[in-house]
């Protein structure tokens, strides 16, 4: 029984490892558009569009992911409480020792 459970919670990591790789790929990918739609507002002079893509572009959500540690599942746990945190104005500072 018990080994059967760490065998589920495994996997389950893996599959949640693997969601928080996708998530990178999708950020930078989002990042990249955000990026071209800008240059097409600048260009035609769309200063609001400049500006809410601007805004966009700064959501911590879309920033790179830090990694804090070599446990994946560890930082996939701290980078959540660093968007809580940044959600309700809280300051989040992390220590951790590998």
């Amino acid at each position: 029984m018990v080994k059967q459970k760490k065998e589920a919670e495994g996997v389950y990591f893996k599959m949640l490892e693997g969601k928080y790789d996708d998530q990178r790929v999708l950020i930078h990918d989002l990042r990249r558009h955000l990026t071209a739609i800008k240059g097409l507002a600048q260009e035609q002079g769309a200063d609001s569009v400049v500006d809410y893509v601007t805004k966009i572009k700064e959501l911590p959500a879309l920033q790179n992911r830090i990694r804090y540690c070599k446990n994946p599942m560890l930082d996939v746990v701290l980078s959540r409480y660093e968007e809580l945190c940044y959600e309700r104005g809280i300051a989040f500072q992390v220590e951790v020792r590998d």
